[in-house]
């Protein structure tokens, strides 16, 4: 199997950020995992992200390919009420193309239930997809269902005339109005992890995957998953570096003696890079991370550069992982943003000159990139006020999105685009 040149940021190494290429002649990918990672979001798995992935895919390499799941170890077959997407939450999408931690290009997706047969539910949902391209008009650019669960072959047989499984999805991957191709529904989860031991003290299982060993927690588990694959020409820049990242909303209410009120809506959840939030952020800033944009990760900056997994890693094992990462490397925007055009980055050495370290997967673009392309970095520039006497909760005019209540602070954001 060819070499991947996939340059993952380790979350013990303090980097959030994928550098992705997809210019070569092995695309790289973004790649993601975070379940059940915050207080508030473990008790709300019906908008927990859980995955996301970005990359050109060899069979379309036109195109741009973003999967991203949620709902964490779902069973299929756990009925009456099976897992499906909730009516009540907005599923995103966004893609940043400026490198500013902002959203240029967003999708939202929206699911409608139907009443199921007997006493059971119906795993079968319709839902659209909505387009808008920076502060422009929302813009539908398709309305399909999704395929049932993968409950079992009766249930398949009984009432969709087939037990294959597989076909039953590929028939629900639907066109885009503008190009592209969008699936939305239950699938296995991809992430391969020995869960059991790593939350038992962060201990490691003898044997290792490649080898033989190692045990799949999440095997038999499924997840749901939208895809979405899109024109590499509508989203490509000058600089061939796209961001993207997921989220989930859901409405802000407001609830009085006389009347109950709906206003808006608050992210509750959203997901780049792996692990960033589920070993980097502390628990008691978990929540105030998914309610806010890669725009405001540079209030966590101390939590990069002083990785307390590592720490952990060391004291348990002594293995003399790094604690202290890239101090002093910090923008407005939040981190040193740094890349490469390089077309064939293989070396751990060239790591850090295409890492930037913010919580959004990074995407290169670019067909005609040269290995002699120069690595480009945004200038430093340094904070309004000491390090040391910062929290995540400080510097309120650097966030562009809102609390949602539980006595946090509240921050101004800038007006969202318009809603589906």
């Amino acid at each position: 199997m060819r070499k991947a040149a996939i340059l993952l940021a380790a979350a013990a190494g303090a980097a959030a950020l994928a550098a992705v290429l997809l210019g070569g002649p092995s695309p790289q990918a973004g790649n993601a995992s975070s379940h059940r990672e915050a207080p508030l979001i473990s008790e709300d798995p019906t908008a927990d992200n859980t995955d996301l992935y970005a990359y050109r895919s060899n069979d379309a390499p036109g195109m741009l390919t973003i999967i991203s799941n949620w709902i964490p170890a779902e069973d299929p077959a756990a009925g009456p009420n099976y897992y499906r997407f909730s009516e009540g939450a907005r599923y995103d999408i966004y893609v940043d193309q400026n490198g500013d931690g902002r959203p240029d290009v967003t999708y939202y997706f929206r699911f409608k239930s139907n009443p199921g047969p007997l006493f059971l539910g119906d795993t079968v949902q319709s839902y659209t997809v909505t387009r808008i391209v920076g502060h422009g008009r929302p813009q539908v650019i398709a309305r399909a269902t999704t395929p049932p669960d993968n409950i079992g072959p009766r249930t398949l047989k009984q009432f969709y005339g087939t037990t294959d499984y597989r076909a039953i999805a590929a028939s629900h991957v639907h066109s885009l109005a503008d190009g592209g191709q969008v699936f939305a529904g239950q699938r296995d989860d991809a992430f391969f992890a020995d869960v059991g031991d790593i939350f038992d003290l962060v201990a490691i299982r003898k044997g290792i995957g490649n080898a033989g060993g190692g045990k799949d927690f999440l095997a038999g588990y499924a997840v749901h998953a939208i895809a979405l694959q899109v024109p590499i020409s509508q989203i490509d820049t000058s600089s061939h570096v796209v961001g993207v990242w997921a989220a989930t909303d859901r409405r802000s209410v407001v609830v009085g003696r006389r009347h109950r009120a709906v206003s808006g809506w608050v992210q509750v959840s959203r997901l780049g890079n792996p692990l960033v939030n589920e070993v980097v952020i502390p628990t008691k800033y978990k929540d105030l991370w998914n309610r806010l944009t890669p725009a405001s990760d540079k209030r966590f900056l101390t939590y990069f550069e002083n990785p307390m997994l590592a720490a952990v890693m060391n004291q348990l094992y002594m293995i003399g992982a790094p604690e202290h990462n890239w101090p002093g490397t910090r923008t407005a925007a939040g981190w040193e943003t740094t890349w490469s055009t390089s077309q064939n980055v293989r070396s751990p050495a060239r790591s850090r000159a295409t890492t930037s370290r913010s919580e959004t997967a990074w995407t290169q673009t670019t067909r005609q990139a040269s290995r002699s392309s120069p690595t480009r970095r945004i200038p430093r520039a340094e904070p309004t006020t000491p390090r040391a006497s910062r929290s995540p909760s400080d510097d309120s005019t650097q966030s562009s999105d809102r609390s949602d209540g539980g006595g946090a602070r509240r921050h101004r954001r800038p007006p969202r685009r318009g809603a589906p």
